[in-house]
C-alpha cells in the first residue's frame, strides 16, 4: 500500500520498514530523490503550517535510509529554529558538520540559522577548530543479542553523571535481571587527548540487594555471585523468575551499590569534553552527556532519562 501510492512521504515509510522496497518503487524513484521530496515537503509545508512532529518523524525517516546525507540534518536544525527550541538545533548542526566538516563555514550564510547567532553553542560550533582531541569517559550498556536486546550509550566528563546514568538504568525495569540472569556487558573507557588510554568492566563495583530475597556480587572477572535470603547460592531458575518482574525502584531501601570505579582509571587529563560536543565512536555519533538508546534509535538528556525511566517503573 505505501508503495503503491507512489507519494515521498508514503516511500520514505516503506523504506523505513525494508530498504529494499525501493525496487518496488516507480521508475526512476531512488533513496536520494525520496529524501529530496521529504525535505522539500518538510520545508515548503510541515515547517511554514508548524506541523513539526510531522517534519521531524518525516526526517528521520530520511536519516534512516541515508544516513550520510547531510540534508535532512540541515533540515532538521531549520524546523528546531522555527519551533524556537535553539538547543536542538544546534544539535543537528553539530551532526551534520560531523559527516561533513567542510559545512561549517557555510552555516552562517543560511538565512533560516542567523537566529542561532546570539547562541553561546552556535558560536562555539562555528569557531571549533578541527582535529582537536577532548578527554572524555565512555559508557556501553550492552545486552548480548537473542530474546532480550538492549544497547545504551554515554559519553561524559562528569562522573557523577555516569553514576546517575548507570544506577538508573540498573535498577529500570528488568535492569536487574539484565545485569544477573541475561547477561550484560558494561565497560566505561577512559579517552585521553581523543586517544583510547584505559577501560573498566564495572561489575566488579556493583553489589546488588534484592531485600528479604538475595544479594548478589561480581568476581573481578564479572560472574554474579548471587545467594538466597538463607546464605547459599541461588538457582538460576530461582533468579530469573524473581528478576523478570522485579522493579527495584519499589523499593524503599537502596538496592544498589556501586564502588569506586573512578579510581582505577584516574583522573581525566587534558582539555574535557563538554556539554553539547560531539564525537563518533564505534561508527556512532554521541553528543556529551546524552544517553543514547540504540536499539530504539532515540537519546534523552540526562534528566529526561532519569525521569522518564522513574515513570515507567
Amino acid at each position: 500500500m505505501l508503495v503503491s501510492s507512489g507519494t515521498a512521504e508514503d516511500l520514505a515509510r516503506a523504506l523505513d520498514y525494508d530498504p529494499r522496497v525501493i525496487r518496488l518503487a516507480p521508475e526512476g524513484i531512488t533513496p536520494e530523490a525520496v529524501v529530496d521530496a521529504v525535505n522539500h515537503l518538510v520545508c515548503d509545508t510541515y515547517i511554514p503550517k508548524e506541523k513539526f512532529q510531522e517534519g521531524i518523524d518525516g526526517l528521520k525517516r530520511c536519516i534512516r535510509i541515508q544516513p550520510e546525507n547531510t540534508l535532512p540534518y540541515l533540515t532538521m536544525a531549520e524546523l528546531y529554529v522555527a519551533a524556537k527550541n535553539a538547543e536542538e538545533a544546534v544539535r543537528w548542526l553539530q551532526k551534520a558538520v560531523k559527516i561533513a566538516p567542510e559545512l561549517k563555514s557555510k552555516l552562517d550564510t543560511y538565512p533560516c540559522y542567523a537566529p542561532l547567532r546570539s547562541n553561546t553553542d552556535y558560536q562555539a560550533l562555528l569557531a571549533q577548530k578541527e582535529g582537536h582531541g577532548k578527554s572524555f569517559y565512555y559508557l556501553k550498556m550492552l545486552a548480548e543479542p537473542g530474546g532480550m536486546r538492549e544497547d545504551f550509550r554515554m559519553i561524559s566528563s562528569d562522573t557523577e553523571k555516569l553514576r546517575q546514568m548507570l544506577l538508573t538504568r540498573i535498577k529500570a525495569s528488568l535492569g536487574f535481571y539484565a545485569l544477573l540472569s541475561y547477561g550484560q556487558t558494561i565497560r566505561i573507557t577512559c579517552y585521553t587527548a581523543g586517544e583510547q588510554t584505559d577501560f573498566v568492566d564495572i561489575h566488579p563495583f556493583l553489589n546488588i540487594t534484592v531485600p528479604g530475597k538475595l544479594t548478589a556480587s561480581f568476581t573481578e572477572g564479572g560472574t554474579p555471585v548471587i545467594k538466597g535470603e538463607d546464605g547459599n547460592t541461588a538457582t538460576d531458575g530461582y533468579v530469573s523468575d524473581l528478576l523478570f518482574e522485579y522493579r527495584a525502584y519499589d523499593e524503599e531501601t537502596e538496592t544498589v551499590q556501586l564502588g569506586d570505579w573512578e579510581g582505577q582509571l584516574g583522573a581525566l587529563t587534558g582539555e574535557p569534553l563538554v556539554l553539547q560536543e560531539e564525537v563518533e565512536i564505534d561508527g556512532v555519533f554521541l553528543t556529551a552527556d546524552r544517553v543514547y538508546e540504540l536499539e530504539s534509535g532515540e537519546d534523552y538528556s540526562l534528566e529526561e532519562f532519569i525521569a522518564m525511566t522513574k515513570e515507567e517503573n
